[in-house]
């Protein structure tokens, strides 16, 4: 499972959780609800759930495409690495259009200090209403991770998808 808090106490602790279930079966076109995605180049069910403290606030399966898991990883490493010149933003690619991922860097204000990160995670509203199709927003959880959290968050992701195609 792919994991990503705030590291805030107890109650006001935040996370994202994003459990991969199983390589999503068949060739050509599959549908989950309004998404099409095409499951021959490794598509993932995954759980992906909302929390605050130990309360679950929002679930929703979403349909995960390894090529967008695998860009995204490459992309992060870049974005930390600061390879991105003036564009510090990256967004999770559109093959995998139930969640929405956005990371930024910002440069430090003052000469010398150390960028700083958010990632804004975001399940679509068409993940579960399919009547309203893909509409590009829904709710969201905001974190401003550090460079390692948002890279180990990414690998594990990265991981968990590959360990289920692979099965």
């Amino acid at each position: 499972m792919a994991v990503i808090t705030n590291n805030a106490a107890s109650g006001a602790q935040l996370a994202v959780r994003v459990d991969v279930l199983e390589r999503v079966q068949g060739t050509g076109l599959v549908s989950h609800g309004a998404v099409k995605v095409e499951a021959e180049h490794g598509v993932a069910r995954t759980d992906v759930s909302f929390w605050v403290g130990d309360r679950e606030i929002f679930r929703s399966e979403v349909f995960l495409h390894q090529m967008t898991v695998s860009e995204w990883m490459e992309n992060i490493q870049a974005l930390v690495d600061g390879e991105f010149g003036p564009q510090q933003e990256i967004n999770f690619g559109f093959e995998s259009p139930e969640l929405m991922l956005v990371a930024r860097r910002s440069q430090p204000v003052l000469e010398g200090g150390l960028p700083f990160y958010e990632l804004t995670v975001i399940l679509d509203a068409g993940s579960f209403d399919a009547g309203g199709g893909i509409i590009g927003e829904g709710p969201a959880m905001f974190f401003t991770p550090t460079a390692e959290v948002l890279l180990r968050f990414s690998s594990d992701l990265l991981a968990e998808v590959n360990q289920a195609l692979a099965a």
